[in-house]
């Protein structure tokens, strides 16, 4: 990153070396911003902590899809969960929904993964390939974000997990 960053300063004059170590380096460090007190791992990391102290309450059932805006709502406006689809899962409805969402994911990567190895047709190796490169994109999704528990991307690893089934 850092070498890219020097090659594009050389070839357009512009400091991105400093932009890249400044702006996003930086802003990686929880609670570097004096201002505000808030980065990326300075609000995500409390709000983690908290799902997976709700999930600790009830460990098998979860406590409930309302559950979040509940001890939002108690904690004020210093807390803000729902940042992860695996502990917002164990928090809502425990390992039985975070299983909903892990067994079409890693599904779709490992049975995939063998229709790529075995190679018996091209176009099952390359739906294979799809299957397990899309499984991985939905795990770093689900993990950066709560962005698979959305319709559409949640569509991609159902039709997925559904071809490489078939």
């Amino acid at each position: 990153l850092l070498a890219g960053a020097a090659l594009m300063t050389r070839a357009t004059g512009r400091d991105f070396k400093t932009y890249i170590v400044e702006k996003r380096f930086k802003a990686l460090i929880p609670y570097f911003d004096e201002e505000t007190k808030t980065t990326v791992t300075g609000t995500r990391l409390p709000g983690i902590l908290a799902e997976l102290q709700v999930w600790s309450e009830s460990p098998l059932l979860g406590k409930g899809f309302a559950i979040s805006t509940q001890v939002e709502a108690q904690a004020g406006s210093e807390l803000g969960m729902n940042h992860n689809v695996w502990t917002s899962a164990l928090a809502q409805c425990g390992p039985i929904g975070l299983a909903a969402y892990l067994v079409p994911i890693w599904g779709a990567i490992i049975v995939g993964y063998r229709l790529w190895r075995d190679q018996t047709e091209r176009y099952m190796a390359l739906l294979g390939a799809m299957a397990s490169i899309t499984g991985v994109i939905s795990i770093l999704w689900g993990t950066l974000s709560l962005s698979i528990n959305q319709q559409r991307p949640a569509m991609l690893i159902g039709f997925m997990f559904g071809l490489v089934f078939r």
